[in-house]
């Protein structure tokens, strides 16, 4: 766990399987958990990129 807290070691299934069976929890979790840092982290070192992308508007 102290590996997974400090980004020495990522959460794969393998991993979110045995921390769900130990936490009582499900591995769905840990594996959204995983995506959501992820996703939060990629938003965060490609900020100006995606500020600079024109959303498509809907055609009415």
């Amino acid at each position: 766990m102290n590996e997974i807290v400090n980004r020495r070691r990522d959460i794969t299934p393998s991993t979110a399987l045995r921390l769900a069976r130990f936490f009582g929890l499900t591995a769905d979790f840990w594996m959204n958990l995983r995506l959501r840092w992820d996703l939060y982290y990629a938003g965060q070192a490609e900020a100006k990129e995606l500020a600079r992308i024109q959303p498509c508007s809907a055609a009415a």
